[in-house]
């Protein structure tokens, strides 16, 4: 059983440990590590993709998130997948059975989340979803499985509105719910 830690110390490093046995939870082997732009990291996610291979999301600050594979020894680059430089939006990962799906903030397009399926390698810009133009940068963004439907996707904007999208397929959605939640006083 390999278990994948990030330490927020100044090298900027992302630790792969394997516990000893399931009895001692306090012992474990440093197996590899990677090592990224210094405190670069924002966010990092691991899934088991359909095949049981462990992949790595790491979203870094310079706006872009990389996919890496890893295989019990060492980490391999797969992918650099453009994003988003406001760090304060996170990416956000969902396993469904037959896929992996990543939601973040588009790197061209404000006010829109990409969301990538990873079985099929391809990219959904969800855009114009919201009532108004004026909602601010999204600030957060977070996939969930929900039982009525395929999955949801949240996400909160500058100016207090929160939205959520509820997928009926991987390519079709609705607008579940879509309000300002709260204004600003200044």
């Amino acid at each position: 059983m390999c278990e994948i830690y990030r330490f927020r110390d100044e090298l900027g490093r992302l630790n792969a440990w394997k516990r000893h046995s399931r009895d001692r939870v306090d012992e474990f082997d440093l197996i590899c590590n990677l090592q990224l732009e210094k405190s670069s990291i924002t966010t990092v996610c691991a899934s088991k993709d359909s095949n049981c291979a462990i992949k790595v999301y790491i979203q870094i600050k310079s706006g872009f998130i990389y996919l890496y594979e890893f295989n019990e020894k060492e980490f391999k680059l797969l992918e650099k997948i453009p994003c988003g430089t406001f760090t304060f939006c996170k990416m956000s990962v969902l396993r469904l059975e037959d896929a992996i799906l990543l939601a973040f903030p588009d790197d061209k397009v404000e006010n829109s989340i990409s969301l990538i399926n990873d079985s099929e390698k391809r990219t959904f810009l969800l855009k114009g979803f919201t009532q108004g133009s004026s909602n601010g940068m999204c600030l957060f963004s977070k996939l969930f499985r929900y039982p009525t439907s395929e999955f949801l996707l949240l996400c909160g904007f500058e100016n207090g509105r929160l939205v959520i999208l509820r997928f009926n397929s991987r390519d079709e959605y609705e607008v579940a719910f879509d309000e300002r939640i709260f204004e600003d006083s200044c």
